[in-house]
């Protein structure tokens, strides 16, 4: 780190204070363009940015992992019998209210015919 006494220790942590305060993007610009003169403070920048980038790095990871977790969920969700959001009871629950009745619509009313009827299901 080239750091040599307690000042410079206090100085960096002073300038990490002032990065944070201004945001990575406005830090970046001005070591970009020159703005940071002093070499130390302008090296310290350098060393702050770079921990930005891995923690921005480490969290879009933990997303990605996050998102596939939710995939897997959902498939393995789907697969377990639960064609829809009010028939998710296991097979043999009893049912408190009964689906909506429609002859002509099979995913309306009553059970779809590619599901197994529950046991002491009757149509109504």
């Amino acid at each position: 780190m080239g750091l040599s006494s307690a000042t410079d220790k206090q100085k960096e942590a002073a300038w990490r204070v002032e990065f944070e305060a201004l945001g990575e993007q406005s830090v970046l610009k001005n070591v970009k363009q020159g703005a940071i003169r002093n070499e130390a403070k302008r090296q310290a920048a350098f060393r702050w940015l770079s921990e930005q980038a891995q923690l921005r790095d480490r969290r879009e990871a933990w997303a990605a992992e996050l998102a596939w977790l939710a995939l897997l969920c959902v498939n393995c969700g789907g697969t377990y019998r639960c064609p829809g959001y009010v028939d998710c009871a296991p097979l043999n629950a009893p049912r408190r209210f009964p689906p909506p009745r429609s002859k002509t619509t099979p995913l309306l009313g009553g059970y779809p015919h590619f599901y197994p009827q529950p046991r002491g299901w009757r149509e109504l």
